[in-house]
C-alpha cells in the first residue's frame, strides 16, 4: 500500500515540513513536538503516531534534508549532458544550498550538537567522489589535492558564501546587488580546483 493510502490527509509530509522549519529555527534540543504540532495544524499524539518520537522525526528529517539534495544533484547532472560536469555539480549543489536554507540550517544545528549523521550522506559523498576523480583523472581537475578534501572546501566555501554573503559583500566592498555576483564565486571555485 502506498504512503498515499495509508495517509490521505498528508499528516507526514505536513508534519515533516513543519519539523523542518521547527528544527531549522531552534535546532534539535529546543525544538519541540508541540511547537511542531502546532506549525502542521495537527495534534502532537498524531505525529507520534507517524514517526515515534522527537528523535526518530529528526532522524526523518536529517533524512529528507539529504534526499532533497541527492534528487537535485541527480537531475542537474542528468541534465547537463555534454557541458563541463564539474561546474554542473557546483552549480548543483550550490542551487540546492541556496534554495534550501532551512537544510543548510538543520546541518548547522546538527554539527553544533555534535550529531553528524545523515543517513545517506555518505553513499552521495562517495558518488560525488567518484565524479571527482574521474575529472581529476581525465585532467579536468587538480589531482594533487584528494577529491574528498576538494570537495569538503566548495562545500563549507558554499555554506560561508550564502551563510555571510551580505557580510562578506559589505568587508570586501562589494556591491550585493551585482547580478553575477554568485556565477562569479562560482567560476572563482572551479579556477581554484582547475588544473
Amino acid at each position: 500500500m502506498s504512503d498515499r493510502r495509508r495517509d490521505p490527509e498528508g499528516v507526514r509530509a505536513r508534519a515533516l515540513e513543519a519539523a523542518i522549519e521547527e528544527f531549522a529555527e531552534r535546532g534539535f534540543e529546543t525544538g519541540s513536538l508541540r511547537a511542531i504540532a502546532r506549525r502542521a495544524g495537527l495534534s502532537q499524539p498524531l505525529i507520534s503516531y507517524h514517526f515515534g518520537s522527537k528523535e526518530e522525526l529528526w532522524k526523518e528529517v536529517k533524512r529528507e534534508v539529504v534526499r532533497r539534495a541527492n534528487e537535485r544533484l541527480l537531475l542537474e547532472i542528468k541534465r547537463a549532458k555534454g557541458e563541463d560536469p564539474v561546474l554542473s555539480l557546483m552549480r548543483a549543489f550550490f542551487d540546492f544550498a541556496e534554495a534550501e536554507p532551512l537544510a543548510r540550517r538543520i546541518g548547522m544545528w546538527a554539527e553544533l550538537a555534535g550529531d553528524t549523521d545523515f543517513e545517506g550522506e555518505a553513499a552521495l559523498l562517495r558518488w560525488v567522489v567518484g565524479l571527482v576523480e574521474r575529472a581529476q583523472a581525465a585532467g579536468i581537475l587538480r589531482d594533487d589535492i584528494p577529491a574528498e578534501h576538494l570537495i569538503w572546501i566548495f562545500r563549507s566555501a558554499v555554506y560561508d558564501w550564502l551563510n555571510n554573503r551580505a557580510r562578506i559583500c559589505e568587508v570586501f566592498g562589494w556591491d550585493p546587488t551585482r547580478p553575477d555576483l554568485d556565477e562569479h564565486f562560482l567560476a572563482s571555485m572551479r579556477r581554484m580546483g582547475s588544473k
